[in-house]
Order: C-alpha cells, then structure tokens, then sequence
C-alpha cells in the first residue's frame, strides 16, 4: 500500500488565531511532524521558545527534521510525553506558571500512523498486532487487544457508544464475547471478522463499517477524554492574561469537551474566540480530504 504524507490541517487558521509575536513562549500538545511548529517559529522568531509533546519517537524525529531544513531558529524543548503532561514539560523547559503565550492542540492521528504504524490503528493492515498505542512501547498501558480479551461486555458496549455514537455498540459487544469463548483477539483482522458479520463488508466510496469501533478502541487504550480535560484544565492555569489556545478535533467528541470547556469557563476565566467552530476551507477540503471533519475552536484568558 502506498502511505499518504501527512498534511496539516488549517494550520494558517490555527496559527493566525493566537496573534503570536516574536519573543512569545508556547506549547504544542501534538507535535506530529512538526506542521504547526513550523509556522509557530516563524511567529515567534529566535527570541521565542516553543515546547512540544510527542509520545511517538518517529513523529519527533521527523519534526526535528522538518523544523531543521526549515530553519526553525526559536528555542524548541521537545518532550516524549503526553499533552496532558504539559506542566511537567513546560517546568523541565524553564516556563513559569502564568508564563505561556500560546497554545496549540492537533487532536488528530498523523497519516503515517493510520497506515506504518504496526499497531495496529487502521483496518487497513489486517496483519497488524491490536495495540493501538500512541507510545511506541506497548508495554507501558493497556492495548487494544487487552480490552477485547479481558473487559466485561458491558464495559466494551459503554466505550464504543460513549466515545463513538456507535449504535449497535450492544450486538458488537455481545459479538466479541462470543468470538473470545473459542479465540483470543490478536491482529485488526480479529475485529474485522466480528464488525463486518454484524454491519457488512466495506464498500468503496463508503465509511468504513469498523470506523467507530476503531475509533472507541484507540480512544480508551490512550485515555483521549481524560487527557483532554486535563490538558486543557492546565492550559487555563499555564496561560498568561491575554495568552491564547486553538485546539482542533476531530470527531463530535472531542468537539463536545472542548465546547463544554468553554462554555464552563466563559466570563470569568476565559473568552471564547469564535461563536461557531472554525472549519475548512473549500479549497483545504479539496486538496485535503481527511480535514473534513476538523473543527477548530479557540478561546483567550482573561
């Protein structure tokens, strides 16, 4: 299979909202392959400092790559630890609380992950192990196969409604329990045995039928609702009076924590930056298709 080079999403529009200025310090929860980062060091020029999380080593060493040949001049600390951890980052790279200008998180996987990972994160490498892990290491958490194997169906049934809206999370699950009595889940072609006997087989032009249950699985394997919170609960104390947050999702759950976050915090602690989610432009959509479902929201502290 050919791998798709990763394309940034609105990043002019990510980037255009926070009004950096050289000197500024900021954070970047998602460092992927350095897109954001880029034009974060071109804002901020050599007198700013840019801190950025990555769990997985071949994304930060690409970015490493991209920011170099593209002369990224600003002071850059690269930590390999989750978003949610930005207060330890922010501390080990010499920010003050109350010291961060800028925010950015990209809550979306990176192209080469979907497709090289050997994590199994896509359906379309039936071989791969079920991990599902943003850390290269498995060994440090739960994966994929761990909550097939082991948790009860209701609690398989609650994540693939919770964290998916997948409407027949109950006969899946069922399903799953059904298929472990005679065999262990090991590789993506386990669930694509179980999901297509209940939804069908993929059709070209059309979503495929283990989208959400590849979704629910990814999401509780790396706890993506808890870090969130966290991390964006963080943010609001790191952030300086004036400094902002653009955060992109990519599906309705996501959207709903971080429209919920705002909603809470509105008034007093921070300002929402737009009424409506920013969206894709038509020519980003065209050039871009996976940036369909991106919506960006921003807010500043007050």
């Amino acid at each position: 299979m050919n791998i798709e080079t990763h394309i940034t999403v609105m990043p002019e529009e990510t980037i255009q909202i926070l009004e950096l200025k050289k000197g500024m310090n900021v954070f970047e929860g998602t460092l992927g392959n350095g897109g954001h980062s880029i034009r974060i060091c071109e804002k901020i020029g050599p007198t700013g400092t840019l801190v950025a999380t990555d769990l997985d080593q071949r994304a930060i060493d690409e970015a490493r790559k991209h920011l170099a040949e593209n002369e990224c001049r600003s002071q850059i600390f690269i930590h390999r630890m989750n978003f949610r951890e930005l207060d330890q980052a922010l501390i080990l790279s010499g920010i003050p609380v109350g010291e961060l200008d800028g925010a950015v998180f990209d809550l979306g996987l990176r192209t080469e992950q979907l497709f090289d990972s050997g994590r199994g994160f896509s359906f379309h490498e039936p071989d791969e192990p079920l991990e599902m892990t943003f850390s290269n290491d498995s060994s440090l958490g739960i994966t994929a196969a761990d909550i097939l194997n082991d948790w009860s169906e209701e609690l398989i049934a609650t994540i693939l409604f919770s964290f998916s809206d997948e409407r027949k999370s109950r006969t899946i699950a069922r399903k799953i329990i059904e298929y472990r009595a005679q065999n262990q889940f090991k590789t993506v072609a386990d669930v694509l045995i179980v999901v297509e006997k209940i939804l069908g087989k993929h059709r070209r032009g059309k979503t495929h039928p283990a989208t959400k249950t590849f979704q629910a699985l990814r999401m509780a394997v790396n706890d993506e609702v808890g870090a969130l919170e966290e991390a964006l609960s963080k943010v609001l104390t790191h952030l300086k009076p004036g400094g902002r947050c653009s955060v992109i999702s990519f599906h309705s759950v996501e959207d709903r924590i971080v429209k919920r976050f705002i909603r809470e915090h509105a008034t007093i602690e921070l300002t929402s930056l737009s009424k409506k989610p920013i969206i894709p432009s038509v020519e980003e959509l065209r050039t871009n298709p996976r940036s369909r479902s991106a919506k960006l929201r921003a807010f500043e502290k007050n």
